[in-house]
């Protein structure tokens, strides 16, 4: 069964508005999720072997996820219950294959069904996932018997996303079947990383409506301020539904509220790389192969395309909440001249690095190859 289960799903992402009923570190499972149903008993959903059901839910903060329940009446059989990673909200995900690639498949289980009303049916997982703070969907299909049906009522929580409906491999819209489903799990206490460096404009599981378009006359970037030597490790965005490579470029600035000192970045860039901007929107980053250094000032990520070899382009979400306080975004248009500007559309960008001791040799690589570049440009000059 899962392994059949796994063959049909295929790839995209999912729209969702859900609370979080997030109860901190408890050593005993909470509901982590829950669509929180009430009212009347009807409109129900059938479920078989290539027939699903969805319901997306986001978490607001890491969490290990134990079990998933829905209520199912119908025939005697088995079939599956997975968490599904969908990245992203919005109309973007009405497809089948959000919800049924098996590289999104974070946790999943078989479940049993016996003939007889509607109860709650439980997979409890092997063993604790960690999940990230971002979006997923709980999904459940049919397997050996037929006519098995997920129960609906009459009304879900207020916030809780309309569930998806669909045939693997096949069609699937929205539907108005309210079901009866719970996520269960703990948030565990992250003590945090001194050693770790990380900055986002926005969180992975923010909620957004609509999208703009990275494209080589429109570039997005986000401000961050270094306040110790950083090596910079890593830089990304969430962007996707695109083709070819977007870069991704750090910049020195002059202050923390300054713009990059020339429009074609040519000038002051701590390490650029590219990125893949093909398939669903999900976040995606370029690796350094060496870390950069950034000592303490004023930086900016900038993504964009025409620049470093890059040579594709992307949608990229504007989000609606859970902006980082103080994110400082601009873009780089193209008009009749190139110019930088302050913006109110709030995209994730993001990098990450590591902060190593003080004095420790993880500077000493970073600082000689500075040193060397430097050197070189006198003898040039």
């Amino acid at each position: 069964m899962l392994t059949r289960f796994a063959a049909s799903f295929s790839s995209r992402s999912a729209f969702a508005a859900a609370a979080v009923l997030a109860l901190a570190g408890a050593a005993t499972a909470n509901v982590v999720f829950t669509t929180g149903v009430g009212g009347a008993v009807g409109g129900g959903q059938g479920l078989n072997a290539n027939r699903f059901m969805a319901q997306p839910f986001r978490l607001l903060q890491p969490t290990d996820v134990t079990a998933l329940s829905w209520e199912i009446s119908g025939n005697t059989g088995d079939g599956v219950m997975s968490i599904v990673e969908i990245f992203s909200p919005g109309v973007f995900n009405n497809t089948t294959q959000a919800y049924t690639d098996p590289a999104r498949v974070r946790a999943t289980g078989l479940y049993t069904s016996t003939a007889g009303p509607a109860v709650d049916r439980t997979v409890t997982f092997a063993a604790p996932t960690r999940l990230r703070e971002g979006w997923y969907a709980a999904v459940v299909t049919g397997g050996s018997a037929t006519n098995m049906n997920v129960q609906g009522y009459a009304t879900v929580a207020a916030g809780v996303t309309p569930a998806y409906s669909g045939i693997a491999g096949g069609s699937g819209s929205f539907t108005s079947a309210k079901p009866d489903v719970n996520v269960f799990g703990t948030v565990p206490v992250i003590a945090p990383d001194p050693a770790v460096f990380a900055y986002e404009s926005a969180s992975r599981a923010s909620n957004f409506s609509s999208t703009g378009f990275v494209s080589s006359t429109l570039f997005f970037g986000t401000r961050f301020e270094v306040t110790t030597p950083t090596l910079l490790t890593e830089m990304g965005a969430m962007v996707g539904l695109g083709g070819g490579s977007l870069f991704a470029a750090v910049v020195r600035l002059s202050g923390p509220g300054a713009n990059p000192s020339t429009t074609d970045l040519s000038q002051d860039v701590v390490a650029s790389a590219l990125f893949d901007a093909s398939g669903p929107l999900s976040d995606r980053s370029a690796v350094l192969d060496t870390p950069a250094l950034m000592t303490p000032g004023s930086y900016a990520v900038v993504i964009g395309t025409g620049l470093f070899g890059a040579n594709g382009s992307a949608q990229i979400p504007q989000f609606l909440d859970l902006v980082t306080p103080g994110a400082s975004n601009f873009v780089r248009a193209t008009s009749s001249v190139n110019f930088w500007s302050a913006s109110n559309q709030a995209p994730r960008l993001f990098v990450n690095g590591v902060v190593p001791a003080p004095g420790s040799a993880a500077l000493l690589l970073p600082l000689a190859g500075l040193a060397l570049r430097r050197r070189r440009g006198a003898s040039a000059r």
